[in-house]
């Protein structure tokens, strides 16, 4: 069986070391179903971010609110099927990040009571304080983990050097 490079995955031809000019099934470009798959999310992210700006516009905010973490959610996995990016545990760290984020949004909503005595905490009315101090805080913490991961997994300085030769406006 013979092996041909298409872009940058590997691909088999040949069924039973016969040469052909077929890929065979156990030779599909792993890239190629991920280039598929990232379609398939990019679609659920199209039609899922219509669905929002209605919900909004029309004045369901829970369903505004969801569906915001949710593409949040989407858009990172996204980002994070890229060759060479992390594994299953970043996957399960960013689903419970949704799951959180979910939770203290519907925390959010159960506890806003504009007709109802008023209820302080941290010196807002309760349901904004879980957003002010619960909801903002998850933010802060993954924009600061972000920042301290940005150079050993996100662009390491290789890659860095990479894209600015690539890139970078040639001078002279």
């Amino acid at each position: 069986m013979r092996s041909r490079s298409a872009g940058h995955c590997e691909c088999q031809e040949g069924v039973n070391g016969e040469g052909t000019n077929r890929p065979s099934l156990q030779g599909i470009c792993r890239e190629g179903i991920s280039e598929v798959n990232n379609t398939m999310l990019a679609v659920l992210c199209a039609i899922g971010s219509l669905a929002t700006l209605v919900a909004g516009l029309t004045g369901y905010a829970q369903a505004f609110g969801f569906g915001s973490v949710i593409l949040i959610v989407l858009l990172s996995f996204m980002g994070l099927r890229a060759p060479g990016r992390p594994g299953r545990r970043v996957y399960g760290h960013l689903i419970a990040f949704g799951a959180i984020f979910i939770g203290l949004l519907a925390l959010a909503f159960h506890l806003h009571d504009p007709t109802g005595p008023l209820r302080t905490f941290g010196g807002f009315p309760v349901g904004t304080a879980v957003l002010v101090y619960g909801i903002s805080s998850i933010g802060l913490t993954m924009g600061v983990v972000y920042a301290l991961i940005f150079d050993r997994k996100v662009l390491p300085v290789e890659k860095q050097r990479e894209f600015l030769d690539r890139f970078a406006p040639k001078q002279g």
